[in-house]
């Protein structure tokens, strides 16, 4: 399967999620993923998409910042931070 990879931010709403067939974040940004059900206690995560290796998303486990490769059906942009006062 070939990915398109769209630059470019679109304003959207926040809870709007993003079919990986229709397209794909910006390379090394964080964004919230939803990964395929392949096993049952994966659930929504933060994780990055890779276009290195033929694209993939990542996300982070464990206390010591290893990468896993995960199987992702959705996406969607992070919210901006809260500003601190």
């Amino acid at each position: 399967m070939e990915f398109k990879l769209i630059k470019g931010a679109t304003k959207m709403s926040s809870d709007e999620w993003i079919d990986v067939n229709d397209r794909l974040p910006e390379g090394f940004v964080d964004v919230l993923i939803h990964p395929k059900p392949e096993v049952s206690d994966e659930c929504r995560h933060v994780g990055e998409y890779s276009p290195n290796n033929g694209g993939q998303f990542l996300v982070w486990i464990g206390e010591f910042g290893m990468m896993r490769k995960i199987n992702v059906t959705h996406w969607m942009p992070l919210p901006k931070p809260p500003e601190l006062k």
